[in-house]
């Protein structure tokens, strides 16, 4: 775990990326960050690349382009004192204004940030035993700094409360989200709910020691013309539109790419209210994407059973394999998938077609 066990952030176990597994944990680590993030239709984005982002040769997925641009360049930032070549993920929940970003890393990697801050005029406040490092009122634009070479700014002088930990960075542009982030990490990792259960069953079925590269979550409003579900529980999902398949009436999906030493796949993972509507929703999304144009090959379904775990449920997962060789073509695939989901056009997984 090494975002939880706030306040005291000295203490947080490192799990080292060279372990790629640590990745699916660090998306379970922040499980307890998600139902609240699920306002929007794009509940969170995740990048992990394999060898890290300055080794990678596809760009990180990342929105925040000057975030991004500092990634794939790698080295020790001067004006924010981040060695971003030990940066091993990137986290981000919540839509603008109000995102919540994480970068993840080895021991250290944020070391001389609170010194970088606090020379660049940054002020300094304590929460509990947290010290938030911050610049700017809630949500403000600098438009004067908006050529600053400053990597957290997002290219226009953002307000920022930025959190150094050992491994992990916090930033913010409001309060409200630092505070709410740094009160759910005190505690530790939630051990049930949906996401975990979600999660669990992808990196069940991604296999032992396959890495997870990239990774978004998104609400049933990201597949229908608008609200049709109760996204508070599988169990209490509701159809609100008699045009809806009953079989793609879901809370949330977790569309994921993961490799391993020999295949890579993408994945969507899904939770269900019973292993029956799992399968059966399965086997219409496979038979969906085995449809469409560009063709994606024969897509495994798996129903992971509910975990040992009070109100947990099944998971369904589809998967579509190719020889980890050819990783770079499945997340262009990714990438063109993530684009239809933005434009409501993803029909996989449309509720009315």
């Amino acid at each position: 775990m090494r975002l939880h066990s706030l306040p005291c952030l000295t203490i947080l176990v490192g799990l080292a990326l060279a372990v790629p597994v640590q990745a699916f944990d660090d998306l379970l680590d922040a499980a307890g960050l998600l139902p609240a993030a699920m306002a929007q239709p794009q509940v969170f984005t995740y990048a992990a690349p394999l060898g890290g982002f300055a080794r990678s040769k596809t760009p990180p997925m990342i929105e925040d382009m000057q975030l991004a641009q500092a990634l794939a360049a790698g080295g020790k930032d001067p004006v924010t004192g981040i060695d971003f070549s030990a940066v091993e993920g990137v986290l981000s929940l919540g839509a603008p204004p109000k995102t919540i970003t994480v970068l993840l890393g080895s021991q250290g990697f944020v070391s001389e940030t609170p010194q970088a801050l606090l020379s660049r005029d940054f002020a300094d406040r304590a929460i509990g035993d947290i010290t938030v490092y911050y610049r700017g009122e809630d949500y403000a634009i600098d438009l004067a700094a908006v050529r600053d070479p400053d990597p957290l700014g997002s290219g226009m002088g953002k307000a920022q409360r930025i959190v150094p930990g050992d491994e992990f960075l916090i930033r913010t542009a409001g309060w409200p989200e630092m505070e709410s982030t740094l009160q759910q990490l005190s505690a530790p990792p939630p051990a049930d709910g949906m996401w975990v259960d979600a999660i669990s069953a992808l990196k069940q079925v991604a296999g032992d020691g396959a890495q997870l590269e990239m990774a978004s979550g998104w609400t049933m409003d990201a597949f229908s013309a608008g609200p049709t579900v109760d996204r508070s529980t599988a169990q209490g999902a509701k159809i609100k539109s008699p045009d809806v398949d009953a079989a793609l009436v879901f809370p949330f999906a977790l569309i994921a790419e993961t490799r391993g030493a020999e295949t890579a796949a993408l994945h969507i993972a899904i939770p269900y209210p019973d292993t029956a509507m799992a399968q059966a929703a399965g086997e219409t999304i496979a038979a969906r994407l085995e449809g469409l144009p560009e063709g994606v090959g024969q897509p495994q379904v798996t129903v992971a059973a509910p975990r040992d775990v009070a109100g947990s449920v099944p998971v369904m997962v589809l998967s579509v394999e190719t020889p980890a060789g050819e990783v770079a073509g499945l997340q262009a695939l990714y990438g063109r998938w993530l684009g239809a989901i933005y434009q409501r056009s993803f029909s996989p997984l449309m509720s009315s077609l």
